[in-house]
């Protein structure tokens, strides 16, 4: 086996290459410059947008689909009316008559017998009922607002 490191042998010759000529290192291969696939991809992102962009302008959205056909539906013509109520209310308040108060908020009134010579011996003392008072109604609830065409 030859030594490798022995420098007095020259290399073998190829067949086709120049004899006498000295013999030079080759260079390594370099790499492509990444430049061309940035450009290639940047222009085709481009227009791959541009393309859909206008496809978009033009109503014919690919994420969508066509377009569907609205029936046209008539407008309902709606009746506004104003109903005003006017009622007059009228409150009768009884007499007051000053008693003790009762907790449950109702008055009891009651009359003894008057002591004369005239009155009979016994007579049932008279009882008198009044409920208390009523609680006001609820006030009116506000109009609505009026609408206008303008508004």
């Amino acid at each position: 086996m030859p030594d490798s490191t022995n420098s007095s042998t020259p290399p073998p010759s190829r067949p086709g290459a120049r004899r006498g000529a000295a013999s030079r290192p080759r260079k390594a291969p370099s790499k492509p410059s990444a430049v061309p696939v940035f450009a290639t991809m940047g222009l085709l992102f481009l227009g791959l947008f541009g393309l859909l962009g206008v496809r978009m302008a033009h109503g014919q959205d690919p994420a969508l689909g066509p377009k569907k056909q609205v029936a046209a539906v008539q407008p309902h013509k709606v009746l506004v009316r104003k109903v005003v109520i006017t009622k007059k209310i009228t409150i009768i308040k009884p007499p007051k008559i000053v008693t003790p108060a009762v907790s449950s908020g109702q008055n009891y009134t009651a009359s003894a017998p008057s002591a004369g010579a005239s009155a009979p011996a016994y007579t049932a003392p008279v009882q008198t009922y009044t409920p208390a008072p009523a609680a006001a109604p609820a006030p009116a609830p506000a109009p609505a607002p009026v609408a206008t065409a303008t508004s």
